[in-house]
């Protein structure tokens, strides 16, 4: 599992599959990418399938930052000098998590070399979704515009976005009640003689 994994799943904002079918063609010259395809069993076989993503709002422009652009740039080079002792070996599909020998990896060995690197850094039972997941919330506890945080996730609609990565705490409860002070009394606030 590439170095670059934990840092694209998490700045990537993409689902599993369509990670694993990320290819390299525009992740390394900066430019924000749209999931084209991902790969995953097909429901009739057995066998792997390169699939259209799973809507068409999956077909969004993600950029991408510049410190996860340096380390693909890194993996790519690793991968160029596997591709060479491999010579016609090699299958030219350009995925950016490859088996080794260029072809995609099987959704279940990347799932699992996820969990290991997971593992390994201290976050056992971590999954690549949760990764998403609390990008999400972050970005929307952040105060990151909702409409922004849905589209770049590829989700149907904003709802389903504040439904799922909103969490409201004591905190936030408190702040409604102070916005709700100064919008009915100003800055202010209530006097006695309003009471």
């Amino acid at each position: 599992m590439p170095r670059a994994t934990n840092a694209n799943g998490v700045l990537q904002r993409e689902r599993a599959v369509e990670l694993r079918g990320r290819q390299h063609r525009k992740a390394l010259d900066g430019a924000p990418i749209v999931p084209l395809r991902s790969i995953r069993h097909r429901a009739d076989e057995l066998e792997l399938g390169v699939l259209p993503p799973k809507t068409e709002r999956s077909r969004r422009s993600v950029p991408l930052p510049p410190s996860l652009i340096a380390l693909l740039r890194e993996h790519r080079a690793d991968q160029l000098e596997r591709r060479l002792l491999a010579g016609p070996a090699w299958h030219a599909g350009e995925y950016v998590f490859d088996r080794g020998d260029g072809q995609p990896m099987d959704p279940d060995t990347f799932s699992k070399a996820f969990r290991d690197a997971a593992r390994a850094v201290g976050l056992d039972g971590v999954r690549l979704h949760d990764l998403r997941h609390g990008f999400a919330s972050m970005l929307v506890a952040a105060g990151t515009n909702v409409r922004v945080v849905s589209d770049t996730l590829g989700h149907a609609t904003v709802g389903f976005t504040l439904q799922t990565y909103t969490h409201p705490d004591e905190q936030a409860a408190a702040a409604v009640a102070e916005h709700a002070e100064r919008l009915l009394w100003g800055e202010s606030g209530a006097n006695d003689s309003r009471r």
